[in-house]
């Protein structure tokens, strides 16, 4: 119990100690290990964070400006009301983070793992995401602009009330996302052969 509190005050000091006026901007943090601690309202601007593992921690009603993600696990955390611009993450880790309400502005986002997460009423606008894991992801009543999915798993993610309008969702898996009665939320995308038959199935009707 005692180390834990060593490490926990360690972690704390050694991030904070950057923090200047609620800022923490041109910094590096590499194998960062941080669990349960509170970083809300913490603005990170032109930073980078790599092979960090901060899960089960609050970044609440943070923002971040040109960050950097590479090879961290911020798993269970809480994003609630979170800010994102020109950010990047890379072969990262959220599995159940809590993005309610996020925004997403200018942000790439490749190999990396959104399994669980709570996307709902989230702003995402010239979002790139590339060979990575939203299944079983909560994603209704979202807005989308000028977003781009390559190769994203969506099984079973709810997409309620979001629309898909303009999105190439081809080389995705839409496999068993829960969807409205009219469907609307796939309307004006791009399907291949095999989802088509899919959703059309979904009206009763049968293709030979």
């Amino acid at each position: 119990m005692y180390l834990s509190k060593f490490i926990r005050r360690k972690v704390l000091n050694e991030i904070l100690e950057k923090v200047e006026d609620d800022i923490v901007s041109f910094e590096e943090f590499e194998k960062i290990v941080a669990y349960e601690i509170d970083f809300s309202k913490i603005e990170f601007r032109n930073t980078e964070f790599r092979n960090c593992e901060m899960t089960n921690c609050s970044f609440k009603n943070s923002y971040f400006y040109k960050v950097v993600f590479r090879n961290c696990d911020f798993s269970n955390s809480n994003f609630e009301d979170v800010f994102f611009k020109e950010c990047k993450i890379y072969d990262s880790k959220g599995v159940g983070s809590n993005f309610y309400k996020g925004i997403f502005k200018n942000v790439i986002v490749e190999d990396t793992v959104f399994k669980y997460g709570n996307f709902v009423k989230n702003s995402w606008d010239d979002v790139k995401i590339t060979n990575s894991d939203f299944s079983e992801s909560n994603l209704m009543e979202s807005k989308f602009k000028k977003v781009k999915l390559k190769e994203v798993d969506l099984h079973l993610a709810n997409v309620f009330h979001t629309l898909f309008k303009g999105i190439d969702l081809s080389d995705s898996n839409i496999e068993r996302i829960v969807l409205s009665d009219d469907l609307q939320e796939l309307k004006g995308t791009t399907l291949n052969s095999i989802q088509a038959v899919e959703v059309v199935e979904l009206f009763g009707i049968k293709v030979i």
